[in-house]
């Protein structure tokens, strides 16, 4: 899957996707997923420029 242009809701998703566990509800702060995808969105932007 291409990842290089995902959006919060995107990233939601994905998060949402990775629980496998019958007794533990997945849930997720968007606040917090922001804060992900701007670090994603650096990181990618900084190995883009070498």
């Amino acid at each position: 899957e291409d990842i290089s242009e995902l959006t919060i809701q995107d990233l939601e998703d994905l998060v949402k996707s990775l629980s496998e566990f019958d007794d533990h509800e997945v849930e997720t702060n968007r606040e917090v997923l922001k804060e992900i995808l701007e670090a994603w969105e650096e990181l990618r932007n900084n190995n883009s420029q070498e």
